[in-house]
């Protein structure tokens, strides 16, 4: 995933802080997540380009939105990340 200063991977996150990891993970969720029910505890949906997946469940896993589907879209370009939700998994 790009930001407006650099590529961010899972490489690149672990070589951060602790602050800045917590930091980029929740911008990475704010950027990509939606929430049909229109609450942050309810489910939650991503779909963005296959390269960034990984990235993306690392960040909704991070936020508590624990990924229950990972799917396939446009030939595998694409990948949609779907969680139940925050409520959903106890927390």
């Amino acid at each position: 995933m790009t930001t407006k200063t650099q590529t961010i991977t899972l490489d690149t996150l672990r070589a951060m802080s602790d602050d800045e990891q917590a930091e980029t993970l929740r911008a990475i969720y704010r950027h990509a997540v939606q929430h049909p029910e229109g609450h942050w505890k309810g489910k939650a949906v991503a779909m963005v380009a296959a390269d960034s997946a990984d990235l993306v469940e690392h960040a909704m896993n991070f936020m508590g939105s624990i990924v229950d589907q990972r799917l396939p879209l446009a030939g595998g370009k694409r990948v949609a990340l779907i969680s139940e939700g925050y409520w959903a998994h106890g927390f």
